[in-house]
Order: C-alpha cells, then structure tokens, then sequence
C-alpha cells in the first residue's frame, strides 16, 4: 500500500511539474512562434498567395512575418530590402554598360553628326559607313543602349506587384495589419492622415533624381527634363495620398535602399572591385558638350526606320514597273 501510495505521489508531483513548465513556456514564448501552426497558410485561406507575382509577393511576406517575428512594418521593409538585393547583380551588370555608354558617348555624338550631314547631303555611301562605325563601337566597348532598358523593365513590374500586393494584404486586411505600424502611422492598412508618408515618399525620389540615376550613373539629361521630374516627384503626393500606409513603407524603404545604392556605387574603390569603368569626363561636362547617348540612339533608329521604309518603297516601285513590263511583253 506504501509503495502505490508513493507511486500515485510521485506521479502527481510530476504532472504538475509538466504542467508548470507547459505554463512558463506558453507564457514567455513568442506570440509568433505559438501561432506559427495556425497562421501558415492563412493568406491563401483569406483568398490570397495566388500563382502570379502578386501571389508570390504575398506568400513571401506571410513568411518573414511569421518566422522572424517582425512586425508588419519591418516585414515589409525586410521583403522590400531582400528583392532589392536579390536585383543588384543585374544592377550593377547595367551600371558598368551604362558607364561604358557614358565613357564613348562623345564618340557617339561626332558619328552621329556626321551621319546627319551625310544623310542631309544624301551621300548614302557615308551614311552607311557611318552606321557601321557606330555599331562597331558599342560591339568593340561591349555596350549598348537597349541593355541599359533591362533593369527599368524588371523594376516596373516589381514596384506594382509590391504595390498591388500590399493594397491586397491591406484591403481583408490580414491580420495585424492594423496594429503594427510605426509611429503615428499604426495602421498600415489605413492612408496617412497627416500626409507625412507620401511627403516623405516623393523627398526620397527627388533625393535620388539630385543624387544620380537608379545605377549610380548620371546620364547626361537636359535641365528641362530634370525640372519636369522634379515636378512630376510633388505632383504625385496628392494623387497618392490615398494609398495604404504600408505601401508607403515598400517606397520609402525602396528610395533609401537606392540613395544608399548610388553613395556607394559613386566611391571609385567600389567600382573597381565591382569591374565597373571610372567615368573619364564628368557627366556635368558631358551634359554641355554632347547629347544623352540615348538621343544619340534615338536618331540612329529613327535614321534607320527612315532608310527601311524608302527601301520598301523602292523595292515596291520595282516590282510594279518588273510587273508592267511583264504584261507588256505578253500582248
């Protein structure tokens, strides 16, 4: 009797050590890691995390948010931070092209002054040597001005994929969306009713207009174009004032990374690890002297659209007379 009273002792004592410890841990673990189970898949559930961009965006976001305990603002700005990062080996691949544009483009401008003299005078033996030289160029620099459109294509679709992303995740809203905000923007799924996040956003991208282009290298722009972009940066907030304060945070944090992006990539140490051509005239002195490489480039096509649809025309030409002169020959 002893011995099962023992028993039915210990067995209690140990029970309720179990149960002392299960407390203490539900108490102070992480609300994130005891709700991990219920909430993972919980997007999909609410009719998100789609095969698309959008979908994929979205997943991504449920997954920082989960598994490292951030809150909603600093998810954000961490899938913001790893998609940029995930871009920068194109970024720079680009960067050293555009560098190598920047380097010849008064080479470009000469060329492509003498083409137009040529083609005014309609020798269209120096228009075509011409030509060649310019295209023997980019090929002996290994650059071109369509390679420099590639991260502005990749960009675009990932800003509104962010942006349609967000406007989802804000529209359910999912949850804790509503709470963990920063400062006086708490509610990520709610506009700033102060507009201070919209102001904030269009400062960011006139800091990077002022600072250089989105690679590091300022091409050579007229002061008019500057001046439209400067417009177009304060035009903006009044028409995005009515956004999702979340996707104010993507911008913000998207504009810092690329300020910090251009700062960096302008230090020469940094471009030579990197591989990417010091500029060997200074692009306010390109600016003065030549034109953009890519309004060279633009002439170029132009020139030779032009030169393509006089020879379909000729070539027309030529088969109707090839074809009069067939139906004469037959009477």
């Amino acid at each position: 009797m002893s011995t099962t009273s023992e028993d039915q002792t210990t067995a209690t004592t140990t029970s309720s050590a179990q149960d002392v410890v299960e407390q203490v841990l539900q108490t102070n673990a992480p609300d994130s890691l005891v709700q991990t189970a219920a909430q993972i898949g919980e997007f999909k559930a609410l009719g998100l995390c789609n095969f698309t961009p959008v979908g994929a965006l979205e997943a991504m976001f449920e997954y920082i948010h989960i598994y490292s305990g951030l809150p909603w603002w600093a998810a954000i700005a961490a899938a913001t931070v790893a998609v940029r990062v995930a871009l920068l080996p194109l970024m720079i691949k680009i960067q050293r092209n555009n560098a190598k544009l920047m380097n010849i483009n008064p080479d470009v401008t000469r060329i492509m002054d003498n083409l137009k003299k040529a083609q005014a005078e309609g020798d269209t033996l120096s228009v075509d040597k011409y030509s060649r030289e310019i295209q023997t160029l980019f090929k002996n620099n290994d650059c071109h001005p369509m390679k420099s459109l590639g991260l502005p294509m990749i960009q675009m679709p990932v800003m509104i994929s962010f942006f349609m992303a967000i406007r989802s995740m804000a529209e359910v809203p999912v949850p804790g969306l509503t709470n963990e905000g920063l400062l006086w923007f708490t509610d990520l799924s709610a506009k700033d009713p102060y507009y201070i996040l919209p102001a904030i956003s269009a400062a960011g991208m006139m800091a990077i207009l002022e600072a250089g282009t989105e690679t590091g290298a300022a091409n050579p722009q007229s002061k008019g174009m500057k001046n439209v972009f400067r417009v177009l940066s304060l035009a903006v907030v009044p028409f995005t004032a009515w956004m999702p304060s979340g996707v104010f945070v993507y911008w913000i944090t998207s504009n810092l990374f690329s300020i910090g992006q251009i700062l960096t990539l302008k230090a020469p140490s940094v471009r030579k690890a990197l591989n990417i051509p010091l500029l060997k005239r200074k692009p306010e002195e390109l600016q003065k002297n030549t034109k953009g490489f890519m309004e060279n480039f633009r002439e170029q096509q132009k020139y030779h659209e032009k030169m393509e649809k006089e020879r379909a025309v000729r070539e027309r030409q030529q088969a109707a007379a090839a074809a009069r002169r067939a139906a004469k020959r037959r009477f």
